[in-house]
């Protein structure tokens, strides 16, 4: 990936609430996703609070838009992330 389209490789999520800093160390991905699932949407998820949506937060390494990767019969790609207290 070029550089200038790569997401950075780490974030630091401060949670003031907990007195703690998340860290997310991501490698393959070009982009962040942050997203929420807010009340109508949780309400309907059977493996979720229907106020958990108030506590979370979501943040995935992605490949996303005009960033996307197109994998030839046996290729194979890769993106992941390790999160982590710092």
């Amino acid at each position: 990936l070029q550089e200038e389209h790569r997401a950075p490789d780490q974030e630091v999520l401060e949670d003031p609430g907990k007195a703690r800093s998340i860290a997310i160390d991501a490698w393959g991905s070009t982009d962040l996703v942050v997203w929420n699932p807010g009340a109508e949407v949780a309400s309907a998820m059977a493996d979720f609070d229907d106020d958990g949506f108030e506590r979370m937060i979501c943040i995935e390494p992605a490949i996303a838009l005009d960033n996307r990767v197109t994998l030839g019969p046996g290729e194979t790609y890769a993106i992941g992330q390790t999160i982590r207290l710092v």
